[in-house]
């Protein structure tokens, strides 16, 4: 599945410390530009919700790239340059009296911001209104365009949502649930993109480097939330000139992209690789239950599918990888098609983290029943006529799930793994899954999946 101009603008500021709230000031947009705070520093401002009421919301400061983050950029000659990051800054969105509520919001150099508020099945941007207020403004999710995204882990012979470890001889791995959150893992997520990708910003990188930061960083408040691991980009690159990447399904490209970072990326730190591409299909896959993996041997045949010449017929082309096409290249919080972007790269991430959709969990977690029964030609999976596990439109579907293609649309589905879900066959055994896969790989590889205490996660370095 699937920028604001900058105004000037005065507002009632409230700075959080350890010893409570200080005295409000107004201050200018350089109080946001120039907020260098502490892991435990909170601003606290007012913002107008859709034109009506003022709340009050939490803005905590986050970090989006690691410290050694690479952005690469490949000049038309081929030739590879390291790039500084844009100077933007992001902060972790909360409401105190509202528990339900979170999102991102990215303050860019230019004064400019982009974020993004959920709420159970509902979606907010935030923005500043001609008048200088900060707004959270509902997204209109029935004015979605129609866009089949699927993800064509169900649609080889033997399917890519067969776990990765049976391919490597590895036993799958016990059910647990998150610890209390006393701390939390750190994945490295490393973004290739192809050409096509840097197109959607015609060609603009720090856009794009912008666009990679309020996806990764949306997508981290949900996986801390659930699955106890927040998400950093280590590496990002970004191809001004043409890409190696030939394939256009999203079975090949997986396929390809493991080979070539199999072949010229082992040096590249990484829990795992996710593939940006700006081509036209909107579809994903990934590999279930690899994170922290290296390459392994696969074939197009074992796969049952057939690429272009170019890719041999087998290879070293398997690891800790995902694809997801179609990606809007949008972080126009005001376009239904963010939401479906964050959607379709956390749900290829979520296989990475060894996760099956939800039609696939008979068996798993306790119960022989599926969480949902929203999709019935996975083989292997849930197999009788699709129907939602709760109202239509109401966000009855999960991050996993199939929901979307049932009538209703996106509006099925509720940004979340199935942490107090009250929709299907206990939805918490998603993210019990997925933490399970963490702990596992973590403890085989710390560096790989550091764990961090939880008060330490949100400095953000702005010195």
């Amino acid at each position: 599945m699937r920028a604001f101009p900058g105004h000037a603008f005065s507002v009632v500021l409230f700075v959080l410390s350890a010893s409570g709230v200080c005295a409000p000031a107004v201050a200018p947009r350089s109080a946001l530009l120039g907020h260098a705070s502490a892991a435990t520093d909170v601003l606290r401002l007012p913002v107008r919700a859709n034109g009506l009421e003022t709340v009050t919301l939490d803005f905590t400061p986050m970090k989006v790239f690691s410290d050694d983050a690479q952005l690469i950029i490949v000049d038309r000659s081929g030739r590879e340059r390291r790039a500084e990051l844009p100077g933007t800054r992001y902060y972790r969105v909360a409401a105190a009296d509202d528990p339900g509520l979170s999102g991102v919001l990215a303050v860019a150099e230019a004064g400019n911001i982009f974020g993004l508020t959920r709420n159970g099945a509902e979606f907010s941007q935030l923005r500043f209104a001609p008048d200088g207020q900060l707004t959270q403004d509902r997204i209109d999710m029935g004015a979605a365009p129609a866009r089949e995204f699927q993800c064509a882990n169900d649609r080889s012979e033997t399917g890519m949502s067969v776990d990765a470890a049976s391919l490597l001889g590895h036993a799958g791995f016990a059910e647990a649930g998150p610890s209390a959150p006393t701390a939390a893992y750190t994945a490295r997520i490393a973004i290739e993109t192809d050409t096509e990708f840097l197109g959607r910003f015609s060609g603009n990188t720090t856009n794009a480097t912008n666009y990679v930061g309020g996806l990764i960083g949306f997508i981290s408040t949900i996986y801390d939330a659930q699955v106890q691991t927040n998400m950093q980009v280590s590496f990002l690159r970004l191809w001004t000139s043409p890409d190696p990447y030939v394939e256009t399904t999203p079975e090949c490209l997986l396929l390809e992209s493991g080979k070539y970072w199999n072949a010229n990326q082992t040096s590249t730190s990484r829990t795992t690789m996710h593939f940006l591409s700006g081509k036209t299909t909107t579809a994903g896959i990934a590999w279930v239950g690899v994170l922290c993996r290296g390459a392994f041997p696969t074939s197009q045949s074992a796969l049952g599918i057939s690429c272009s010449e170019n890719l041999p017929a087998s290879g070293n082309f398997g690891g800790a990888y995902g694809v997801t096409e179609g990606v809007s290249g949008s972080f126009n919080p005001g376009s239904p098609s963010v939401v479906w972007d964050v959607a379709g790269v956390a749900h290829e991430i979520g296989h990475n983290f060894n996760s099956p959709h939800t039609h696939c969990y008979s068996g798993i977690g306790g119960s022989p029943d599926p969480v949902d029964q929203c999709y019935g030609s996975e083989s292997g999976c849930y197999s009788g006529t699709p129907t939602l596990p709760g109202p239509q439109g109401q966000g009855s579907g999960t991050i996993m799930s199939y929901c979307q293609l049932r009538p209703g649309g996106f509006s099925n589905v509720t940004l979340t793994f199935g942490t107090g879900h009250p929709f299907g066959v206990l939805p918490e055994r998603v993210p019990s899954r997925m933490f399970a896969h963490v702990q596992s790989q973590a403890g085989s590889n710390p560096g790989c999946l550091a764990l961090q205490a939880v008060d330490l996660i949100f400095a953000n370095g702005f010195d």
